[in-house]
């Protein structure tokens, strides 16, 4: 349904890119997303990881769904820094749209 709203539990700081994809792809309006992770948790990485996140399934295309939004909600997890760094998309050339929406929760 539009607007409808849905979440994953909390994903792990250091989570690999196979369990943050299965985490995303468990949402009922992600059919498929393809996750790889960067990093090392060391000095040279920021002590940190970064995830490129490409949602490349259908469900992405159904109009019916209305727009996008992906949250990065922090309540009830382990402090950590989100950031969004950019944003690539082609649903715009389809006339549709995708929003990413980061929330610092204190």
């Amino acid at each position: 349904a539009a607007g409808a709203r849905a979440a994953t539990g909390c994903v792990d700081w250091d989570a690999s890119a196979v369990a943050l994809e299965a985490a995303l792809e468990a949402l009922p309006s992600v059919d498929s997303a393809l996750v790889s992770r960067a990093g090392a948790a060391d000095a040279a990485s920021g002590y940190g990881y970064t995830w490129s996140v490409v949602f490349d399934g259908n469900a992405m295309h159904d109009a019916s769904l209305g727009p996008r939004n992906l949250t990065v909600n922090l309540t009830g997890c382990s402090e950590l820094a989100a950031e969004v760094d950019d944003v690539v998309t082609t649903l715009s050339a389809l006339n549709k749209s995708f929003a990413i929406q980061v929330e610092e929760i204190q």
